[in-house]
């Protein structure tokens, strides 16, 4: 079976056995010669999808919260943490 990633698909990054970044594939250039071949993926972490959005609230107001409540409640339909 030939392991093919393409935009969309979700990834994982370790470094040194650590997990550094979860999010998502962006873009899959290949590039072939003769005698061998090469595969560039290009991604963006999970925030990006935050940086990358609207808010969306029933009535946009958010008075007397503490700045965390606000950001928990902006972040949560994205699945991640503060």
């Amino acid at each position: 079976e030939v392991l093919q990633f393409k935009p969309g698909d979700a990834c994982t990054i370790y470094l040194a056995g650590q997990l550094a970044v979860t999010g998502y594939i962006t873009m899959r250039q290949a590039a072939y010669d003769a005698e061998s071949h090469g595969v560039q993926l290009t991604g963006k972490g999970k925030t990006w999808d935050i940086a990358s959005s609207s808010v969306e609230t029933e009535d946009g107001k958010f008075d007397g919260y503490p700045w965390e409540a606000i950001a928990r409640n902006l972040i949560a339909p994205f699945g991640i943490s503060l």
